[in-house]
């Protein structure tokens, strides 16, 4: 059966955790295709998007790439390749990947901090 190779991007940054993408290459298997992953932050919350038309040859950023193994084409059919940014997905892999719920907020508001104010006032 038919199949595409993916791999798994990490950029690295000295200030901010690594930031990891699905990367799945164009039909002819180039530098050129789709990055699959999560934007956004802790205070909001982050949600799914796909950057498609991405050359990965082109970025200046520190990153590693592992290979996650093969994705049969039937699981690709639909796929864009030229350049765009959404959240909406094309094909079943990316139907698959909106599936896992990208991360929610992970911050605590002013408001929901227990006791902080309390212990502050009762330091003497």
């Amino acid at each position: 059966m038919p199949s595409r190779s993916i791999s798994l991007i990490v950029y690295h940054s000295p200030h901010f955790p690594a930031h990891w993408v699905v990367f799945v290459p164009n039909a002819d298997g180039g530098t050129i295709g789709t990055n699959i992953h999560v934007i956004g932050d802790v205070r909001d919350g982050f949600t799914h998007q796909f950057t498609r038309g991405y050359n990965c040859s082109m970025t200046r950023r520190k990153h590693t790439t592992f290979t996650l193994g093969d994705v049969g084409l039937e699981y690709l059919v639909g796929a864009v390749s030229e350049a765009e940014t959404g959240s909406d997905p094309n094909n079943e892999l990316e139907n698959v990947a909106i599936s896992i719920p990208a991360p929610g907020k992970s911050l605590r508001s002013v408001d929901q901090s227990v006791g902080i104010v309390s212990l502050v006032g009762n330091i003497k």
